[in-house]
């Protein structure tokens, strides 16, 4: 992946979100559903036992940049909606 972001000099889209139990399904629906609708690449891959994924969005462009965040916006949304947590590992920084 790091290669791709060099190739396409663009940042990384991706996630770190948990949601609980009940949710998990739902929310990992919702990224897939999101995603292949968008048009844009991606992949998923983490702690499914946790009910915690990474989602990396692969942006091609600026244009696909903008989208992959604004897609990531929703995420984050749809996180708290459900009772989540917006950093499961990584932490927000300062």
């Amino acid at each position: 992946m790091n290669e791709w972001f060099a190739r396409h000099k663009q940042r990384k889209v991706s996630t770190d979100m948990a949601v609980p139990d009940a949710e998990f399904a739902g929310m990992l629906r919702f990224y897939h559903e999101t995603l292949s609708a968008s048009g844009l690449r991606f992949t998923i891959f983490g702690h499914i036992g946790d009910n915690h994924v990474h989602v990396n969005i692969l942006p091609r462009d600026d244009t696909e940049g903008n989208r992959a965040r604004a897609i990531y916006m929703q995420f984050l949304q749809r996180a708290v909606a459900v009772g989540g947590t917006l950093s499961a590992e990584h932490g927000i920084g300062n």
